[in-house]
Formats: structure tokens, C-alpha cells, sequence
């Protein structure tokens, strides 16, 4: 059974390998569905390890977002679990078949995807999250 909510992602060449279409019929579409999450939970990452993003320069803040994806195991784990969770029966056989090689490409895909979207989508959502986090402690309810 196919997840009609993925979105479609076209590529140029036919990949080779069943784990190449494996990454470009099930990650790569889930990835993208999952974007705005896991742009999110990086965020909140950076606010719970009071990271200063917009302190950093552009080669630091490539390191944090690879020391973060791969140092810190919770959030590894979260990223990795963001995508199995939608895999289907099969999707999940081929994952449990080849699980150390799809954990890599799954967290190499993610820092990519994180990385490629900084300046364009951190930078300008970082502030709106920093004021409903203070509201919400403050008390206040965010819609």
C-alpha cells in the first residue's frame, strides 16, 4: 500500500540499486513531507543547548549541524524515528534488512536538507518560535 500523502519527487536517471530507490521512492518523499518538523525540532534543539544561531558564522554553524545530528543520540534517534514511522509493512522489512545503511543515509540526508535550508528558513522563522516559546511559559496560549 502506497502513502498517497508523499509527495512525488521526480529524478532524471533510474537508480541502480535497491537501496538507491529505496532512498528516492521512501526517504527522499517522506523527507520532504516531514520538512517543516524537522526544521522545527532542530530549532527547539538549539534553544534547549542555548546555541546562539545568529552569533555564529557560516562554517560554525555547518558544525553544529553536524555535531548535532551526530552526537547527540536523542535527537539522531527522533530524526531517524520522524521517518521509519511512515514507512508501510514492506517499506519496514527493507529498512530492518538494511538498517546501519539506512540510518547513515537517513541522517546524511537530513543534515543536507537542514543545512541547505538555513539562511532561507531558520533565519527567518528562528525569531517567531523564540516569541511563542516565551509566551507559552509565560502562560499564554499560541494558536
Amino acid at each position: 500500500m502506497k502513502d498517497t500523502t508523499r509527495p512525488i519527487i521526480a529524478f532524471e536517471k533510474e537508480a541502480d540499486t535497491d537501496m538507491e530507490k529505496f532512498q528516492n521512492l521512501t526517504l527522499r518523499p517522506i523527507l520532504k513531507m516531514q520538512n517543516e518538523l524537522l526544521i522545527s525540532f532542530f530549532q527547539i534543539q538549539l534553544i534547549d543547548k542555548k546555541i546562539h544561531w545568529e552569533k555564529l558564522e557560516s562554517n560554525k554553524r555547518r558544525e553544529v549541524i553536524h555535531a548535532t545530528f551526530q552526537k547527540e543520540i536523542s535527537f539522531r534517534s527522533f530524526t531517524i524515528g520522524l521517518l521509519c514511522g511512515h514507512f508501510n509493512v514492506e517499506e519496514t522489512n527493507f529498512y530492518l534488512q538494511h538498517k546501519t545503511e539506512l540510518n547513515k543515509r537517513i541522517i546524511s540526508m537530513s543534515i543536507e536538507r537542514v543545512g541547505s535550508q538555513l539562511l532561507n528558513y531558520i533565519l527567518c522563522c528562528f525569531h517567531n518560535l523564540l516569541q511563542r516559546i516565551c509566551f507559552v511559559y509565560h502562560g499564554f496560549v499560541v494558536s
